[in-house]
């Protein structure tokens, strides 16, 4: 029996999609590896979610930017460095001539990697969107510079859900697996909630849904 993998992948107009947006990607991530203030940043990683990170962007799809960072107390961002690192980002996004970021740039923050390890599981992870963040950058992520920081940051994380491993054997990551599972939820809870806007395309809404990474 043919499966539904097995059928996406030979979909013309979804292969076109992951082309264009193969295409996208390296301009993108040239651009923003070129930036002044971004050259030599090996603690920041910047990458992009949503269409783009699933690689079925369209040709009117945004960029889903977040920001991670080493963190620390010895390499925390300010707040300076902050401003300066957004202007450079929404800077890019419209001499890209990208949409505007979406929820006037609700997620653009700087995510404390070191900060937010201890935050998993607490009310914070949801108060501060690290919750989504997180599963974002694990799930339907890709890199726009620095793939070094990229790693240690997708590793950083992983460490929290794997750190039982060692005293476990078989060892299961139901954390992680509950965690998925609540990000699943959210995403149906939100559609949800979203669909009396009359003017979203739920044709496509739904499509992602059901066929998302998750």
């Amino acid at each position: 029996m043919t499966s539904f993998t097995t059928i996406l992948q030979g979909h013309n107009s979804l292969q076109e999609r992951k082309t264009t947006s193969l295409e996208k990607l390296e301009i993108i991530q040239g651009r923003f590896s070129g930036d002044p203030l971004l050259i030599g940043r090996d603690d920041i990683c910047i990458f992009s979610a949503g269409s783009l990170g699933r690689l079925d962007s369209g040709t009117k799809s945004d960029l889903d930017i977040f920001v991670t960072a080493d963190g620390g107390e010895e390499s925390k961002i300010g707040r300076l460095e902050e401003i300066e690192l957004f202007s450079s980002i929404l800077r890019i996004n419209r001499e890209l001539e990208f949409p505007e970021l979406s929820n006037d740039g609700e997620y653009l923050k700087v995510f404390d990697i070191h900060e937010s390890k201890s935050q998993i599981g607490s009310p914070a992870d949801d108060n501060e969107n690290w919750f989504t963040v997180r599963m974002l950058l694990l799930l339907e992520s890709r890199h726009l510079i620095n793939p070094t920081a990229y790693t240690r940051h997708t590793k950083e994380i992983l460490s929290v859900y794997f750190r039982d491993a060692e005293d476990h054997k078989p060892f299961k990551p139901l954390f992680l697996l509950n965690d998925i599972l609540r990000f699943w939820r959210t995403l149906c809870l939100n559609y949800e909630q979203a669909r009396h806007t009359p003017s979203r395309a739920w044709k496509k809404k739904n499509f992602n849904l059901r066929f998302s990474e998750c």
